[in-house]
């Protein structure tokens, strides 16, 4: 009983981190990001072929990124900028102490690769939001 209930609550956090993406950040997911994970392989659940649709989502987000990172340091005063650069430093620190802490809540194996590019993905679309609303 207690190792149902321990799986039942693994499965409510792995649901609760689905759901975490707001509708903003989906609508920055590429057309064909959305696309390779609709069709052949990735649709039908392949790991490998969900990786690959992953990592290059996660490139093309991560050119989101720094275009919007100098973006916002273009805007920024001197002072203003170093804490920026700080941030950001920081807030790649967190992202990948997220991403690590969602492959491991996976249990290991494919699963744990999957959640991890997913939270990588998923943290950089919400930094190019936080960071295309920064002044």
């Amino acid at each position: 009983m207690r190792k149902a209930i321990l799986l039942l609550a693994f499965a409510g956090v792995a649901a609760s981190a689905a759901a975490q993406w707001s509708p903003e950040a989906e609508k920055r997911l590429s057309s064909t990001y959305n696309q390779c994970q609709a069709s052949g392989d990735a649709a039908k659940g392949v790991t490998s072929a969900m990786m690959s649709c992953l990592g290059e989502e996660n490139h093309r987000q991560d050119g989101h990124l720094n275009q919007a990172y100098q973006a916002a340091m273009n805007r920024l005063s001197t002072r203003r900028k170093a804490k920026l650069r700080q941030s950001q430093g920081a807030w790649i620190k967190s992202r990948d102490i997220a991403a690590k802490a969602a492959g491991d809540r996976a249990g290991g194996g494919s699963a744990a690769g999957l959640e991890y590019s997913s939270t990588i993905l998923h943290k950089t679309i919400e930094r190019i939001i936080w960071l295309e609303k920064y002044q």
